[in-house]
């Protein structure tokens, strides 16, 4: 499965006319680690290659790993969106806000292994609070309609998922990219990333809906999540 993570890639430099042989991890921090090995003649590319594939395994077993993220408040403008569903639906943000306390917006893609975990809490936080004043909306980057329906079948979110971008190469076009620059997310792809708002502080009208908001550059972590939403929202009463 491809990882926003970890991406591993074979580089040549034309720098170097013997040959050369680079292995590059990139974390999702935006860190890049390297393997490189210089060759004296392309001849050895093959025992290279082998060598750096060995270097190299540490970086494919940790492609599972979580990557938890705390909630912390971020100023940016969250403008106002009109997404469509993989069914053709089209959903708006002020209109699943309305009735309701804070929207959590569940950017994701639908092929990375941070997303397919975080997924889990999210739907548990939307069953838990839904009642109390929450929202929960997923908005689907980078995937294809067919990773789209595998995700959304595999996971059956009772939530809207809305689709904002297809293709990984439209990654600098896109809304979530946009949001991610501004509150200072470095990692490469930036999948999940978690948006809480607060209806209570959106406008009134207009294309800019708030000037802030809590953002998680990573998967949400469960009980800090729940501790925060109990305290902003109020059970409902028993009939």
């Amino acid at each position: 499965m491809k990882s926003h993570n970890e991406n591993a890639k074979r580089v040549s430099s034309p720098t170097m006319r013997e040959g050369y042989l680079g292995v590059v991890r990139v974390g999702s921090s935006g860190r890049i680690l390297t393997v490189a090995l210089s060759l004296g003649r392309a001849t050895d590319t093959l025992h290279a290659a082998l060598l750096a594939l060995m270097f190299c395994l540490p970086v494919f077993a940790q492609n599972h790993d979580h990557e938890y993220a705390p909630l912390h408040e971020k100023p940016f403008e969250f403008k106002d969106f009109t997404y469509k569903t993989l069914e053709g639906q089209s959903i708006n943000l002020r209109e699943l806000a309305a009735g309701k306390k804070l929207v959590l917006v569940h950017f994701f893609a639908a092929w990375c292994h941070n997303s397919n975990f975080d997924v889990t809490t999210v739907k548990a936080l939307h069953e838990q609070f839904k009642d109390s004043g929450l929202a929960v909306i997923g908005i689907c980057e980078y995937s294809k309609p067919d990773e789209v329906r595998k995700y959304l079948n595999k996971h059956q979110p009772a939530y809207p998922v809305v689709i904002e971008s297809q293709k990984e190469k439209d990654r600098r076009k896109s809304s979530h990219y946009a949001y991610r620059t501004a509150a200072k997310d470095v990692r490469l792809w930036g999948t999940p990333f978690n948006v809480l708002l607060a209806v209570d502080e959106f406008s009134a009208s207009g294309e800019v809906v708030t000037g802030k908001a809590l953002v998680a550059f990573g998967e949400l972590e469960k009980a800090d999540v729940e501790k925060f939403l109990k305290e902003r929202l109020q059970p409902v009463s028993a009939k």
